[in-house]
């Protein structure tokens, strides 16, 4: 069902006293699902339930399940699981795996249409358009036709971090996936091909252009070429993680943590400082240490090896950041700390899952046995944009699974999803009807790195164009001057006049001649609502032409665009 407010939550958030467990009714206020499933499975190690703006949940304590959208709407059920298996499903591609009624591997899409049979012992989820499948004990990999395009013939494909293979995520990372066989590691292609030989004994998947790989209980870093960039000389090494790499180096005491350039220079030391410390997410690692008075504490610590907060021995675990928010546990209790260390979300709850896509699992506490999920308290679009953010919502120009994350910079498939929902509304259209009324087909066999039909809807209306190779590289970030261009095609598609004379920006030299026209159209059309441009200077009068464009600025321009053709 969709999200409902009860009578008893609105009452005692009008009245302003505590809810069940402790949790206060500005708290209770930030519900986005109330508590309803009987559990929130995770997928990672960072305990995320959401994927792609879905979520697998418990419906029963027996474990019906159910896929549910962002607003809590049960999109479809009919599947089950033990309540104490480990296995767990996400969305990956725009499908999830999942087993039927008679324990047989299928794969489902988003509306829970079955797409693909399988007979494989235990398979996982789509990764870069194949999927890793077992058979009698051997890994192979099929296409999304079910094809065999390698031969189940690998002991092991890589599960990085434990959750792999339970939840489906191993498989192909960066154009290559680590399997072993024999004992030894190695790395195919994605037509099966051993580009880097099985000869390593252990071996992790690429990220940032990197691999970690052990020989003789020594670890280092090899590149996509197979190619030792970092010799293989570490006691211990974890995956690059924004440009950092993390190490265990000896000294004369025993061993102390550092992190490593991609050129293999130390950059930062930590000598004996901390026990352990985690790799860097969003810019901050965790890390642990003994004080003087043998207590276990623990830092937060930004990429100059400054401490942000020093939290001591409050917490008993915190976890990496995910969305501005890090996972803490103490009393026996869960909750969340911002990157200050300021506990935006008290340690109250029996359970919590990490923040993803904009929001995060919770029950109460034991006696609920009930889930749900609340917002991210800090996903909230800039004072500046909040008025105008809420009115293109209200517009229903923001697709469900993206209204979140509104500071971030937005990526080429969010920018598609937006710029297609903006269409659809203007011309009260659906998006096959957009296809099929513009004479165009989707070409989704023509593109390798993206499989969500509404990225490639746009790229069959001209909205957003390949990067070459046949990609469209749907994670990659936008500039401003790339923003005008699709922007401006959108406002083509609708046929708008240019609205006022051309606005010259103070730093005009900087805007690419293949983007000019396009910064001159959108910033000449105006909002009638308010007199503001599709997309105006950032101030100073410059237009930031090379910056990079947020979601809330991405969502801003598109309600401006869709008041001025539809109040003209």
């Amino acid at each position: 069902m969709r999200k409902v407010i009860s009578l008893w939550l609105c009452i005692t958030v009008f009245l302003g006293i505590a809810t069940t467990g402790g949790v206060s009714a500005q708290e209770a206020d930030h519900y986005a699902i109330e508590p309803q499933y009987s559990y929130i499975p995770h997928y990672n190690y960072d305990f995320n339930a959401f994927n792609e703006g879905l979520a697998w949940v418990r419906l029963t304590k027996s474990g019906d399940l159910g896929v549910i959208d962002r607003s809590g709407e049960v999109l479809f059920s009919g599947y089950s699981i033990s309540p104490y298996s480990f296995t767990t499903y996400v969305y990956s591609e725009g499908l999830s795996r999942v087993k039927d009624d008679a324990g047989k591997w299928v794969y489902v899409d988003t509306t829970g249409k079955v797409v693909l049979k399988t007979t494989y012992d235990n398979v996982l989820n789509f990764r870069e358009g194949l999927a890793a499948v077992s058979k009698n004990g051997k890994w192979g990999f099929i296409d999304r036709t079910g094809k065999e395009i390698i031969k189940p013939q690998y002991v092991e494909v890589r599960d990085d971090d434990g959750y792999g293979i339970h939840s489906g995520t191993a498989g192909f990372y960066e154009g290559l996936a680590a399997v072993s066989k024999n004992g030894k590691w190695g790395y195919i292609d994605h037509t099966g091909k051993e580009v880097i030989s099985l000869k390593y004994d252990w071996a992790f998947n690429f990220y940032e252009g990197l691999a970690v790989v052990s020989k003789n209980n020594k670890w280092g870093y090899i590149n996509q070429a197979g190619k030792e960039v970092i010799p293989i000389k570490y006691d211990e090494a974890d995956s690059f993680s924004e440009g950092l790499g993390r190490v265990l180096v000896p000294n004369k005491n025993y061993y102390h943590w550092a992190f490593l350039d991609k050129s293999g220079k130390i950059v930062l030391d930590f000598k004996n400082k901390y026990d352990f410390i985690r790799s860097f997410k969003e810019g901050i690692a965790v890390a642990t240490y003994v004080d003087r008075q043998y207590n276990d504490g623990t830092a937060l610590v930004d990429k100059s090896g400054k401490v942000i907060a020093d939290l001591g021995s409050k917490y008993y675990e915190v976890k990496d950041f995910s969305e501005g928010l890090a996972y803490v546990y103490a009393n026996h209790k869960e909750g969340f700390i911002d990157r200050t260390g300021k506990e935006v979300i008290k340690p109250i709850y029996k359970h919590v899952n990490g923040a993803s896509n904009g929001l995060i699992g919770f029950s109460l506490d034991e006696s609920s046995n009930s889930y749900g999920f609340m917002y991210n308290p800090i996903d909230q679009p800039s004072t500046w944009a909040q008025s105008e953010v809420k009115k293109a919502r209200a517009m229903n120009i923001i697709p469900l699974a993206i209204d979140y994350g509104y500071q971030n910079e937005i990526t080429r498939a969010e920018f598609s999803k937006l710029a297609l929902r903006l269409l659809m509304v203007a011309q009260g259209q659906s998006m096959d009807e957009l296809l099929s009324n513009s004479s165009k087909n989707n070409q989704s066999k023509l593109i390798q790195d993206t499989y969500d039909a509404e990225v490639l809807a746009a790229y069959s209306l001209g909205i957003i164009t390949g990067k070459g190779n046949d990609k469209l590289d749907p994670q990659g970030l936008i500039t401003r001057q790339e923003a005008a261009i699709m922007i401006a095609r959108v406002a083509k598609s609708l046929h708008m006049p240019e609205q006022s004379k051309k606005v010259t920006f103070a730093d005009d030299k900087s805007i690419a001649s293949w983007a000019k026209e396009a910064v001159a159209y959108i910033s000449s059309i105006k909002d009638t609502s308010n007199n503001s441009a599709v997309m105006s200077s950032v101030g100073n009068s410059k237009f930031a032409p090379k910056s990079t464009y947020t979601k809330q600025q991405a969502i801003i321009s598109m309600k401006r665009l869709l008041n001025s053709y539809q109040l003209k």
